[in-house]
């Protein structure tokens, strides 16, 4: 987290167009959400978070999921927040160039940080390869935008997955645990 504002921090402090600044802002809070959702799989048990232990919390299941999405959507947010201050007092309010590009970063940012929330839970009971099934699912992404230059398709493929973890709540419920430490 220090290393991504001293990064932020030091990059736009030099670069003297507006353009230059926001490309630079997106660039660094694009990368520190990967980082962030990459890093988040770390805390993740071998078996979906020890799903036994979460059917059982006196709390509901989405509510403990969505606890789980600030803890990694805040810092990414706090970076967005010192960003756009920087970039307002070394380039001023050019709303017309800050507003789009601080939506598509915000869009990037929450899509990020939410799948990789629900991805484990997606992927049980093989749940030990999320982090490659979320990395491939977003690659995959970043190719139809990129490579194939066609953003409807990226949007769609983006939906599907919004659609895919909603789906994941409703079945959450009925899941069995397995417990395949024998």
């Amino acid at each position: 987290i220090i290393l991504s504002l001293i990064v932020l921090i030091g990059g736009i402090s030099k670069l003297s167009v507006i353009n230059e600044g926001i490309q630079w802002f997106s660039s660094i809070v694009i990368a520190f959400a990967y980082l962030i959702a990459n890093a988040s799989f770390k805390f993740n048990e071998k078996y979906v978070e020890n799903l036994m232990v979460i059917k059982q919390l006196p709390i509901p299941a989405q509510r403990f999921w969505l606890a789980k999405f600030w803890n990694g959507f805040c810092p990414v947010l706090w970076l967005i927040i010192l960003g756009l201050t920087i970039i307002f007092f070394k380039f001023g309010f050019e709303w017309k160039i800050i507003l789009p590009s601080t939506v598509v970063v915000l869009f990037i940012a929450f899509t990020l940080i939410y799948f990789q929330t629900n991805f484990a839970l997606y992927s049980y009971p093989f749940s030990w390869y999320a982090i490659a099934w979320y990395n491939l699912y977003i690659i995959i992404a970043a190719i139809f935008f990129t490579a194939l230059l066609f953003p409807p398709l990226t949007i769609g493929f983006l939906i599907f997955g919004y659609a895919a973890v909603f789906r994941v709540f409703k079945r959450f419920k009925t899941v069995d645990v397995l417990d395949d430490q024998d």
